[in-house]
């Protein structure tokens, strides 16, 4: 299966710059907001001849709007599509967001890049470009021309000691490997879903998303008195397992090949949920402790010839 991309952001029409954007804003690996805090000793060891930059962002404002982002599936005719419309990214209340550097910080925002011990020449990168919340607001989630309903991510949010670390494959694999740390901090995500004569609209939210290396106290405990230790974790390069990001070549049961994209998302740690409401009723905290997945594979298969 292919797929395919039609994209409206005001007057940027470029895939690369909304791609970049989206995880700009989204704080995932390349805005992850952090302060300058050192590499572990573990990652560092063994670096020499690190070089980089180090620099603060003041005085910003941003607030990100889409008519609509589309994908197809190009194997069909006419094509299926997946429509977000009416895209926002903002401060929650259509206002701006900052992605300055706190002036609390004793350090900054760095980019290092050094080769360790096994020849990984690796970039090293501690930013705190998400210190102001933002929420992310889809208006309305089209599947096959059916409308589905409305997402809303509100005050996404990361504590200032973020940890990118990415390297080129050297195995063979055509793509990177990655290590990602954070604790990230989640008011709420919710799914309004449409409704019918029979079944009004009704709404899943999932209230107070914390991801940590762990939670302290005991899951049966009120969620006001939990409290979070250490950064959830993507990749763990130290154990030979780092996420990956690869393109390859692989071959049918046909017989015929396709060109794919593969994930490949091992992480360890904590998740911790305040409430969960589902149809106007609360049913209570979630708590998923002593996350250890050492394998997680994403394929998204191209066109088979």
């Amino acid at each position: 299966m292919g797929l395919s991309v039609r994209r409206y952001l005001g007057g940027i029409r470029h895939l690369s710059f909304i791609a970049f954007f989206m995880l700009f804003v989204l704080g995932v690996p390349v805005c992850s907001r952090a302060m300058m805090s050192e590499v572990s000793e573990e990652d560092l060891s063994n670096v020499n001849a690190q070089s980089g930059i180090t620099y603060v962002i003041g005085d910003s404002r941003f607030r990100v709007s889409m008519n609509s982002y589309q994908f197809s599936d190009t194997e069909s005719t006419p094509h299926n599509w997946i429509q977000l419309n009416g895209v926002t990214v903002d401060d929650g209340s259509g206002g701006y967001f900052s992605m300055n550097t706190p002036a609390s910080y004793e350090d900054f925002n760095t980019t290092d890049v050094g080769t360790d011990d096994q020849g990984f020449t690796n970039v090293f990168m501690n930013l705190s470009l998400t210190v102001e919340p933002r929420t992310l607001t889809v208006g309305d989630f089209v599947f096959c021309d059916v409308p589905l309903g409305s997402l809303r991510f509100e005050d996404f949010r990361t504590t200032p000691s973020n940890q990118f670390i990415v390297s080129a494959r050297n195995d063979g694999g055509h793509g990177i490997n990655f290590e990602y740390k954070t604790e990230l901090m989640l008011d709420s995500a919710r799914y309004t879903y449409k409704g019918t004569v029979a079944a009004p609209e009704g709404e899943l939210s999932f209230d107070g998303i914390h991801l940590a290396q762990t939670a302290v106290e005991d899951p049966l405990v009120l969620p006001s008195l939990w409290t979070y230790t250490g950064q959830f974790q993507i990749g763990d390069r130290a154990e030979g397992n780092p996420a990956t990001i690869d393109v390859g070549t692989w071959v049918t049961e046909t017989g015929e090949t396709a060109t794919s994209i593969f994930y490949n998302f091992p992480m360890k740690g904590s998740v911790r949920i305040d409430n969960v409401r589902f149809g106007g009723a609360d049913f209570g905290p979630c708590a998923i402790s002593g996350i250890n997945v050492h394998r997680a594979l994403i394929a998204l298969p191209g066109t088979a010839h």
